[in-house]
């Protein structure tokens, strides 16, 4: 029979549910914790009607003690950066970040924005609605206890586009292209660019800041050229209208 016992040495009278026996007479705990907790095992003798009893100090682990920490977030920079931080003195050690973008199917997350301290920093259209957890254990004696933190990380709406009104495509390394600034926001845009006659001389649907001011390879005169930017945004239906030079 096992019996748990108060610290003055008599037997506890308190019922203990966390605790069962198995085939070999072995007391095992359910929980998550191995608390400072002395036990006593009696047993009868075979060659005799005595008991025989010993007492058994089981010492406490601490459970692992850890949390998401947010060092900054900023809709208007898109920008969020998370810290896993681990108490404990010691005792606790971060796993592993898991990553979900509906709060239930959650997979392992070891992308190029987990930094070599296991921050995680998200800068522009990475920084969108999405849960994390980070994981956090406690290994002492073989016994191995976890915990996590959550945090979720809301959308934030995408920032306005800044077209530019020229261009120097002349190799120089400064304005070569048509460069819309945040244009990667919006994926789904659409991009016509005309002459001063009316001709299409540019087209792109998921324009990436490539045009050159070329025509299928030739260099367009300098001039000034109309454009029409739709971002297929469904709070920026409006299209972008205006004029871009082209200086050579």
């Amino acid at each position: 029979v096992w019996n748990q016992l108060e610290f003055d040495g008599t037997v506890s009278k308190k019922v203990n549910p966390s605790s069962l026996y198995n085939v070999d007479s072995i007391l095992t705990s359910r929980t998550t914790q191995y608390r400072a907790v002395v036990y006593e095992v009696e047993y009868n003798s075979h060659e005799c009607d005595s008991v025989i009893s010993r007492a058994v100090n089981i010492r406490e682990i601490p459970l692992p003690y850890g949390e998401i920490v947010v060092i900054d977030t900023s809709c208007e920079n898109h920008i969020a950066l998370i810290e896993p931080r681990t108490y404990n003195n010691g005792f606790t050690e971060f796993t592993g970040w898991y990553q979900s973008f509906d709060g239930v199917n959650y997979h392992s997350y070891n992308s190029q924005f987990v930094l070599p301290n296991n921050n995680i920093s998200l800068t522009d259209t990475n920084v969108k609605a999405q849960y994390f957890i980070a994981e956090f254990k406690t290994i002492a004696s073989g016994i191995e206890c976890v915990t996590e933190d959550t945090i979720a990380l809301r959308d934030c709406p995408p920032p306005d586009v800044d077209i530019p009104n020229a261009m120097t495509p002349n190799g120089d390394g400064t304005n070569n292209t048509f460069w819309i600034n945040n244009i990667w926001f919006y994926p789904e845009n659409s991009l016509r660019i005309y002459n001063r006659w009316g001709s299409l001389v540019f087209k792109a649907d998921g324009y990436n800041n490539d045009w050159d001011g070329t025509r299928h390879g030739a260099d367009m005169p300098a001039a000034v050229y109309y454009y029409i930017l739709e971002l297929n945004d469904e709070k920026k239906t409006d299209p972008f209208k205006g004029t871009v030079t082209i200086f050579r």
